[in-house]
């Protein structure tokens, strides 16, 4: 399963990048995240990988990231792993004249076939880009 999201953030493009990588920030934008664990490497660089711990009601989920490749300001690419799926996202951000225009390729690959369809993927992931999106924008600029 492939697809491809855009948005805009009205803001630079380096601090939105900073902020995507940024663990502190994350625990404020990334819905049910309670903690990340660097396991190899500086996470968020490239080659390096960590685990990102979510609380579902009183559930755990532990979700494996290994980075792909970092060239920041510019992309970064990580996959993210759970029991039964695969995820690879490549996070492109551009240079626009209203901001940073942010472009993410997604890849799933899941050893069964999901019975959710694809537009909810899509919308589950255009979600988290705007929970990212209004967390940059609310911020006071500097």
């Amino acid at each position: 399963m492939n697809y491809q999201i855009e948005l805009l953030i009205a803001r630079d493009i380096d601090e939105v990048s900073a902020l995507y990588i940024d663990k502190k920030a994350m625990l404020n934008w990334e819905q049910g995240l309670k903690s990340i664990e660097s396991v190899t490497g500086t996470l968020f660089e490239s080659g390096s990988r960590g685990d990102l711990i979510f609380m579902h009601g009183n559930h755990e989920m532990r979700m494996y990231v290994t980075v792909e490749s970092s060239h920041l300001p510019d992309e970064i690419t990580m996959i993210y792993e759970v029991k039964g799926a695969w995820n690879r996202c490549a996070n492109f951000f551009k240079k626009h004249a209203l901001g940073t225009l942010w472009i993410m390729d997604v890849e799933f690959r899941f050893e069964e076939e999901p019975k959710i369809p694809l537009e909810r993927f899509m919308e589950q992931t255009k979600l988290g880009m705007t929970y990212f999106k209004d967390y940059v924008e609310s911020r006071t600029m500097d």
